[in-house]
């Protein structure tokens, strides 16, 4: 039944069909197609970075940066004209998912599992990742060059704790992941847990490297930009919610569930294998984690990434244990056998779900290409300068400065760490020559309250509708007043 040329088979047809959930991504990562929010946002950022400019600004700013330095350095030197730094920052992250893929086959093949079940781990990973978060596929947004980091320090770490060079090789690596996001903490600590258990004086030395390169980074950032670093990272205003994670769980759950039954299945092996104990520390801190941070507005599947890769460990190391225990004594081992089962016809379901999803995705993709270079070339025509996108990526392209973070600003005014009557000011039809919105005029959205919507309601009108949203100009024409990001609010 597991004969090694079927699961040979099994290995290359997945890798081929992992193939095609990257072929819609790719195809679009050189257009003009804007994504999301994130991608302008960094692009901006990096743009900051490189050219010397102010990269934490004051809590009182309308745009916020609430992410560690070294990612824009990094963007912005491989954006640097006349290269796009969006294109650049896609460039990275789908580079930086493959070697995350690449990190897990040879985590697995290190800890004895055969080549072909590792590939198929590894080509599920790349299947699930679309299907749980397709717009991180390529996306410019640092959070897969974090997880590249941090993955390639475990790799590090893995072959030879005892090594005083690879223990610091692998928390230099894990430590600047850290220094791309903070947030990615769930494998340094089940590292850390996985050294005090196997190895004492590694684990000291490891709690040591860490504590001085963090201690070293930190004061780095503090003398280049002072507290508003620290405002910026660590006290960032973000609404809070409990019933958040049970929002996101609903989308990030169901396509994780294969993963977690075969994590389900190496239960039995906790105590009996160092590896099998690390590998869920590894997925329960991960989940811990996603539930904690999710509380927060602006934080949804991407939560869930840990938990996939440590999943996708989990997967390759129960599917050594069942095809090795199956091919023993098949009926005494039924738990197995249906795990196996449950797992492959919902991971079947969502394969076939992202497949057809991306093929939707390619065949859109030329009316989304020529709607936002019409886009930008109307925001051209209607004094760029002066824009405010909730798509940056937009007014980035079309030359405008970054005039408001329309996310981190809202979040100030819900929780009140600046007065909603700043709208009134803002939004007065004397500052911005035209706003870019996801949302229709007199619609609810997310990332402003009703108060600023009503405001932007009063002074401007819709004048422009694309598939990237809409797009608004002063009811009347005064002359516009760039009173800028920094001093606006203290007027």
């Amino acid at each position: 039944m597991f004969n090694p040329r079927w699961l040979w088979a099994v290995a290359i047809v997945l890798t081929a069909f992992a193939s095609l959930m990257l072929v819609a991504p790719i195809t679009s990562l050189p257009f003009h197609v804007a994504r999301n929010f994130n991608e302008g946002w960094n692009a901006y950022w990096a743009i900051t970075a490189i050219s010397g400019g102010h990269l934490y600004p004051p809590m009182s700013a309308l745009v916020s940066n609430n992410y560690p330095p070294l990612s824009f350095f990094v963007l912005g030197f491989l954006g640097r004209a006349p290269a796009d730094p969006i294109l650049a920052g896609r460039i990275l992250a789908l580079a930086s998912m493959l070697l995350v893929t690449i990190n897990i086959v040879a985590w697995l093949s290190r800890n004895g599992v055969r080549a072909s079940l590792a590939l198929v781990s590894g080509a599920a990973f790349i299947i699930t990742m679309d299907a749980l978060a397709p717009a991180y596929i390529a996306q410019n947004d640092p959070q897969w060059f974090a997880h590249a980091l941090m993955t390639t320090g475990m790799i590090v770490l893995w072959r030879n704790p005892r090594s005083a060079a690879r223990l610091a090789s692998a928390a230099i690596m894990v430590m600047l992941g850290g220094w791309v996001k903070q947030l990615l903490i769930p494998l340094p600590v089940a590292l850390t847990v996985w050294l005090y258990s196997n190895n004492r004086r590694a684990f000291w030395q490891w709690l040591a490297l860490l504590s001085v390169l963090g201690l070293l980074l930190f004061a780095v950032t503090f003398a280049a930009y002072g507290h508003n670093v620290i405002d910026g990272i660590l006290w960032a205003p973000r609404r809070l919610s409990i019933k958040r994670p049970f929002m996101v769980a609903k989308t990030a759950l169901a396509p994780l569930i294969p993963f977690l039954c075969f994590a389900a299945v190496l239960v039995r092996r906790y105590r009996a294998s160092s590896t099998v104990t690390f590998v869920l520390n590894f997925l329960a801190i991960a989940i811990a984690v996603a539930a904690l941070a999710t509380t927060g507005e602006g934080v949804w599947a991407n939560a869930a990434f840990d938990a996939a890769i440590a999943g996708c460990l989990a997967t390759g190391l129960a599917l050594e244990d069942i095809t090795t225990t199956l091919s023993m004594d098949r009926a005494r081992h039924s738990f197995l056998l249906g795990a196996s089962v449950v797992a492959g016809l919902i991971f079947a379901f969502w394969a076939v779900s992202a497949l057809h999803l991306n093929i939707g995705r390619l065949r859109g993709l030329p009316a989304k290409i020529e709607a936002t270079n019409a886009d930008i070339e109307f925001l051209r025509q209607h004094d760029a300068r002066g824009a405010a996108c909730q798509g940056l990526a937009l007014c980035f392209w079309a030359g405008a400065p970054f005039n408001l973070d329309f996310f981190n600003f809202g979040q100030k005014l819900m929780t009140g760490q600046i007065p909603i009557k700043v709208c009134s000011r803002l939004f007065d039809g004397t500052q911005y020559t035209i706003i870019h919105s996801y949302s229709a005029p007199t619609a609810p959205d997310v990332l402003l309250p009703p108060a600023c919507i009503r405001d932007i309601a009063e002074h401007y009108q819709l004048v422009r509708t694309s598939l990237n949203g809409f797009f608004l100009t002063p009811r009347s024409q005064p002359t516009v007043s760039r009173t800028g990001s920094q001093n606006l609010l203290a007027n």
